[in-house]
């Protein structure tokens, strides 16, 4: 494992799991992974991640075709790109200040392809 990805399970385990309640928190799964997205199943997220800013538009449809295994209900969170098809259902786009300027962050939903 990466130390980033050492450095964010520390701060999750320090600083956010403990606001979430004995019970919540005993129940919780979380884990963060440092690894080709194509590569790895992450079907049964029910939050995904993705800080696509420097993802190519081929990669971004790979990932796009790769996100409609989700489950329905799945969150997606994108920062500059968005995954792209009817099986996604924009929730909130806004701005933010990243280390490196403003970016645009998508919250998306899997929803059933219609």
């Amino acid at each position: 494992m990466y130390k980033n990805c050492v450095d964010n399970l520390q701060f999750w385990l320090k600083n956010v799991k403990p606001q979430l309640g004995e019970d919540r928190a005993q129940s919780l799964q979380f884990s963060f992974l440092h690894h080709d997205a194509n590569l790895v199943d992450w079907a049964d997220a029910d939050v995904v991640f993705m800080n696509s800013t420097c993802f190519t538009a081929a990669l971004m449809l790979n990932l796009s075709v790769k996100c409609r295994a989700l489950k329905e209900g799945t969150i997606i969170i994108s920062i500059t790109r968005r995954v792209i098809g009817k099986q996604y259902k924009l929730i909130e786009e806004r701005k933010m200040m990243e280390s490196w300027g403003e970016a645009t962050v998508y919250i998306q939903k899997r929803v059933e392809s219609e």
